[in-house]
């Protein structure tokens, strides 16, 4: 699941906590995207993903994130029409 942000980005909903992509089309095939979590830089928080294709890793394990979750923001993403479901694919083009 994707959510529409204020400002027209993409971000990605993962275990009910929500991540930015920071770094874009990466790698050989140019199809990969690092994410970071949301609450990144005003909590510090560590939690990573990468997407690798359609497919998704943690890319830190050891990590856990520091606060609660965002079920709030996304179920009101929900009910505004904000939540999307792509593929990652989709978001290269």
């Amino acid at each position: 699941m994707f959510i529409v942000s204020r400002k027209g980005g993409i971000l990605l909903v993962h275990e009910n906590h929500i991540y930015r992509s920071n770094m874009r089309r990466q790698g050989p095939h140019k199809n990969i995207l690092y994410w970071e979590c949301v609450h990144n830089r005003s909590q510090k928080c560590r939690g990573r993903l990468k997407s690798e294709g359609n497919y998704l890793f943690i890319s830190n394990t050891n990590a856990t994130h520091n606060h609660p979750s965002d079920l709030n923001r996304i179920n009101r993403a929900k009910v505004g029409g904000e939540l999307t479901y792509r593929t990652f694919f989709s978001l290269f083009k």
